[in-house]
């Protein structure tokens, strides 16, 4: 680890950059990076943990009466407007598979007025490099693909991103994007599942603010310097927002409704 924090410090000043990004370490290598100089971030995401589920009614129980009732009515509205929704793995993409997986991403990037950082030929790629790795949740209805989302499954965890769709059909975001991810995890096993950044709705759904860590190697030490006195302000506002967040959980105390 030394050796590669070396070699990013030495990157940066070969090359002139601005500085470097470590994004998604552990906490374990957030602390070593901190301590060799590294300015150490922390942010939250929205994680859904596994805990031992049978079924996805058996996750369904442990929510409150509400957010119970309120998943139900969302999941029977979405699976009603369509025909399935299917984990396709990457290795059994199609032409087709791949071009809708390209066009609801740029369609959603720029729904929100965002940048579409993936260039054409991403999602081959993809599909020529994780072919066991990469699943298009695709959503059919009336014989064609109307949405879907791209997944990433390792041995003990879920990974979802890129939902976009041609209709807008009423709960079907949460659907491909949500619970079909969830009843997945529950069938297969797996013990986390992320499904992307932002979106305190997915607290209602399910998901709960986990943690995240960043580090950064900032070569100019004034800019440096200024960009540590923001992340010792934004910790301490993330930690607060994070216990009032937790206060809304859909979970159910055991032994009561």
């Amino acid at each position: 680890t030394n050796i590669l924090m070396g070699g990013i410090r030495a990157l940066v000043d070969s090359c002139q950059l601005s500085g470097a990004h470590v994004l998604f370490c552990s906490e374990a290598e957030a602390e070593r990076m901190q301590g060799a100089g590294f300015a150490r971030r922390s942010s939250y995401q929205f994680h859904w943990h596994n805990r031992g589920y049978a079924s996805f009614e058996d996750f369904l129980a442990g929510l409150k009466s509400r957010k119970r009732k309120q998943l139900r009515k969302e999941r029977a509205r979405a699976l009603e407007a369509i025909d399935s929704i299917e984990f396709v793995p990457a290795k059994d993409w199609q032409d087709e598979d791949l071009s809708a997986l390209d066009r609801f991403y740029r369609a959603t990037v720029h729904e929100h007025g965002g940048h579409d950082y993936l260039r054409p030929g991403f999602f081959e790629r993809i599909a020529n490099n994780l072919p066991t790795v990469a699943y298009f949740a695709r959503a059919r209805r009336g014989g064609r693909t109307v949405a879907g989302a791209l997944f990433f499954e390792g041995q003990d965890a879920l990974y979802g991103r890129y939902w976009g769709c041609d209709e807008q059909l009423e709960f079907l975001h949460f659907e491909v994007a949500y619970y079909a991810g969830i009843e997945r995890c529950i069938a297969r096993g797996l013990r986390l599942f992320e499904a992307g950044a932002q979106g305190e709705h997915k607290l209602l759904r399910g998901f709960e603010p986990a943690l995240t860590h960043s580090c950064h190697w900032i070569a100019d030490p004034r800019f440096d310097k200024a960009i540590r006195g923001f992340l010792i302000q934004e910790e301490a506002g993330v930690q607060q927002h994070m216990r009032e967040l937790s206060e809304y959980g859909p979970y159910r105390t055991p032994g009561a409704e």
